[in-house]
């Protein structure tokens, strides 16, 4: 039972980023994009640099397949681009983030049709949010829209939709649960 109070402390730590994300996107669209810019960015290089300084550091360790200095360098390379390309960047975020949403959807589906076949009632609610879940993940992906700001209020609005459905799928599989401890 502990292994699941830790996956719903941490679902429902999830949810609420998704929540504050989402309304830091809506509200400050453009900063937005590029502070996520420079924060992948900056973690990638730092990734890049604590690989190089690895390699140096550990001569002893080192055997023919270490790759670690070019593991280094393509990390710093990658994170350096992110950091000067933020505009390039950023017009592929929505795409990383639909992606996302629609892999938590189809997640989401899939736990419809357990619940469908654990006899719950009400498993089609969860179905519903999943499939708009991976509707606006799907929709972000393939980008009908033309500008960033755009996209990222978009972003904002889904991911807190996502955050707020997950918070409410999970607190009503707990108490579902529950109610099935109960009754046994």
């Amino acid at each position: 039972m502990d292994f699941f109070k830790k996956i719903g402390k941490t679902f429902f730590g999830i949810s609420v980023l998704y929540i504050l994300l989402g309304i830091f996107l809506i509200v400050a669209p453009g900063t937005a994009s590029d502070i996520i810019c420079y924060i992948l960015g900056g973690i990638t290089i730092i990734y890049g640099l604590v690989n190089i300084v690895d390699f140096i550091a550990n001569r002893e360790e080192r055997n023919f397949y270490s790759f670690g200095f070019v593991k280094g360098v393509i990390f710093f390379l990658i994170g350096l681009f992110i950091v000067l390309k933020t505009d390039f960047v950023s017009s592929i975020l929505p795409f990383v983030f639909g992606i996302i949403l629609a892999a938590d959807g189809f997640s989401n589906l899939q736990t419809a049709f357990n619940l469908k076949a654990l006899g719950q009632p009400k498993w089609w609610i969860v179905l519903i949010g999943a499939l708009l879940t991976a509707f606006l993940g799907i929709v972000m992906v393939f980008n009908p829209f033309e500008t960033r700001n755009i996209i990222m209020m978009i972003i904002g609005i889904s991911l807190i939709y996502d955050g707020a459905s997950n918070l409410f799928f999970h607190m009503w599989l707990k108490r579902e649960i529950k109610r099935k401890e109960r009754e046994s």
